[in-house]
């Protein structure tokens, strides 16, 4: 968080801006990109299907083949 602090104070400096209002803005950004993060990770959760493995029957069945 300090990096956020430092960042904050730079912009609210250079373009002559609060602090306050800056800060809230990083955090509106920052908790949407979390949220996409998320979604994205909940997305390729269902997209990844599990692997079906053989059994011992069905191995022994696909040997003899």
């Amino acid at each position: 968080m300090i990096a956020l602090d430092k960042l904050v104070r730079c912009c609210a400096k250079r373009f002559t801006l609060g602090a306050a209002y800056l800060a809230i803005a990083f955090a509106g950004l920052i908790n949407d990109l979390e949220a996409y993060r998320l979604e994205q990770l909940k997305q390729q959760a269902k997209e990844k299907e599990p692997i079906m493995q053989l059994t011992e029957a069905e191995k022994s069945r696909l040997k003899n083949f």
